[in-house]
């Protein structure tokens, strides 16, 4: 995930939200823009759709984020 398009408290709040899913860790940008995620061990029955759903809600954390700040 790119540090410039998801803030990294929401992506974190996101991996917790889906914790009961899949095993997720997030690693902050260290050298570069990236934000790392490792999504393991998913259940099967979300298996195809779990990534999508994981990044979509940490944008949405994000945009909410980002609008009350500057709100």
């Amino acid at each position: 995930m790119h540090a410039e398009l998801y803030a990294l408290d929401a992506v974190e709040e996101s991996a917790a939200a889906f914790a009961e899913l899949a095993t997720i860790t997030v690693e902050p940008p260290s050298e570069g823009p990236m934000i790392h995620v490792e999504v393991r061990d998913m259940r099967e029955d979300v298996r195809d759709r779990l990534v999508d759903e994981l990044y979509n809600h940490a944008l949405e954390g994000t945009i909410l984020r980002r609008q009350s700040r500057d709100g």
